[in-house]
């Protein structure tokens, strides 16, 4: 594809590269692009039928995220999956988390309320829905993140909430492939005691089964039998 029939004008190419950063970042959240593979432009640019110039700019995004890993030598790679990763990404998620729902359990008005709520049903709505070929369920995944942001949205704070949502994208790749642990969870249950401690204004409570809701993630990855790739 000629580069140059994607630039157009600066706005052109700005939305372009958007429409890029969204479709490959949601396809390494989902895992339809692997931990560590190798993101090559040609074959990158005629997938997401983009130029050169948006999908450089939608992988140094995504590498500001933490999603993809650039080296001047050997290109563009996804992110790679190991439980050091791991560690540390939980880490930082319940550091952050924990002042962000403290805050925005006290902070929240009636309109944080709604929000809650609202995320929260229609969550359990979709939380059996059709799941489609790739094993995901669109919808489920949509509310799931809109749920969590709900719960910290009144902490005052939008750069926290920035990086609590930065944190989530990353976490939702071992969630997912954490999907085939042996271990047992009631997903719906751990979100409805949250949201009930949140509108409770229990501060401690609520701070405590958001964080142990977190940490559960890991325990399901580690157990997947996904790890392995620790020692990669």
């Amino acid at each position: 594809m000629n580069d140059s029939s994607q630039n157009g004008t600066a706005a052109g190419t700005e939305t372009l590269a958007t429409v890029a950063y969204r479709q490959i970042r949601q396809d390494i959240i989902m895992g339809a692009l692997s931990p560590g593979q190798k993101l090559r432009m040609a074959e990158m640019c005629e997938r997401y039928g983009m130029g050169l110039s948006p999908m450089r700019e939608a992988l140094s995004r995504l590498g500001k995220e933490g999603l993809v890993l650039q080296s001047d030598r050997r290109g563009f790679f996804v992110t790679d999956i190991n439980r050091e990763d791991l560690d540390e990404l939980i880490r930082s998620r319940c550091l952050l988390y924990e002042v962000a729902v403290r805050e925005s359990v006290k902070n929240g008005d009636s309109a944080w309320e709604d929000s809650v709520i609202l995320s929260f049903h229609r969550l359990e709505s979709v939380a059996q829905g059709k799941i489609g070929g790739n094993g995901h369920n669109g919808d489920y995944e949509v509310w799931h993140r809109k749920f969590h942001t709900a719960l910290i949205s009144a902490c005052r704070s939008r750069s926290i909430i920035a990086y609590c949502e930065q944190l989530f994208d990353q976490s939702e790749r071992y969630r997912i492939m954490s999907r085939s642990s042996k271990l047992s969870r009631d997903v719906n249950s751990e979100h409805r005691d949250i949201m009930t401690a949140a509108l409770k204004r229990d501060v401690g409570l609520s701070t405590h089964l958001l964080l142990e809701h977190i940490k559960k993630t890991g325990e399901l990855f580690l157990n997947s039998g996904r790890a392995s790739t620790d020692d990669q």
